[in-house]
């Protein structure tokens, strides 16, 4: 039987091509790597522009349902704490989830605000394995366990009938595991959720580096906006938020992120470039 090429070993053979005499070039490197991260963009498990960053898979699960990489959750369902976990055995002593709204609406749309709806510190990996069945298949995670109270409880999302009608809700496992004093101290200003800068308070705290695994899902009002008609983009956003260019990720119920398609295209261009930058050295 003739074995036909897969679409990516064509599509890397055409880059290779076309690109391996420039990327030769010493003067045309640095573009090329430029591109090359753009492209590897499409791997990242938290929003783009969102920091801290993480593109190692959080597990989110709402009873036998998956929150995972942008999918668009029904409100009713995401209600209740998740189980998290992470497919890879967790090596240090203690961790920290964090779950935030970056779309929170403000005055001048599309400018948004934060709200934290979860801060939970003192957890430990558990001692054996957790096996999910989920509606995007089963998987065996390494999950979590605490008998602290939570800096700030959980919160469904519920997000307003105002622009953006569409919430991304990030979650973040931090490795608290060399934590000092005055780290914990500064976590603890996560119970003060409206405004929340994620990132400036594990800066504060010493583990803006130790995000281990992240991960985000929308939830979508169905509207529609009381807001619409207001915009003013030239407004600055208040500290912690993120202005969104365009409309927010996953906003077609029950469906993947709108951004699917354009992440497997980049995936392709990652794939095809590092073929090509492999074969340059």
């Amino acid at each position: 039987m003739t074995s036909h090429p897969t679409f990516f070993q064509i599509f890397s053979v055409l880059v290779k091509t076309q690109l391996f005499q420039i990327i030769a070039i010493p003067m045309y490197r640095p573009a090329f790597v430029i591109l090359l991260s753009s492209a590897l963009v499409a791997w990242a498990k938290t929003p783009e522009g969102f920091e801290p960053a993480s593109n190692v898979d959080l597990i989110v699960a709402y009873g036998q349902t998956s929150g995972l990489n942008g999918v668009d959750l029904a409100k009713s369902l995401a209600q209740t704490e998740p189980t998290v976990g992470t497919t890879e055995p967790l090596t240090g002593k203690s961790y920290a989830i964090i779950m935030v709204d970056i779309d929170i609406p403000t005055a001048s749309p599309p400018t948004t605000g934060t709200f934290l709806h979860w801060a939970q510190a003192d957890l430990t990996p558990a001692a054996q394995t957790t096996t999910v069945k989920l509606n995007d298949g089963e998987r065996v995670i390494h999950t979590l366990t605490t008998t602290s109270n939570a800096i700030a409880d959980y919160k469904g999302p519920a997000p307003p009938a105002r622009v953006p009608l569409s919430h991304r809700y990030i979650e973040l496992l931090v490795d608290t595991s060399d934590i000092t004093a005055d780290g914990t101290a500064a976590l603890q200003t996560l119970s003060t959720r409206g405004g929340v800068d994620v990132n400036a308070v594990l800066t504060s705290a010493g583990l803006a580096n130790k995000v281990v695994a992240g991960n985000f899902f929308t939830v979508t009002n169905p509207g529609p906006a009381a807001n619409a008609k207001k915009s003013n983009s030239t407004t600055t956003a208040p500290t912690g938020a993120v202005t969104p260019s365009k409309v927010p990720s996953g906003i077609s119920s029950g469906h993947k992120s709108m951004s699917y398609s354009s992440n497997v295209l980049l995936t392709a261009v990652a794939v095809g470039l590092l073929g090509a930058f492999a074969s340059a050295f």
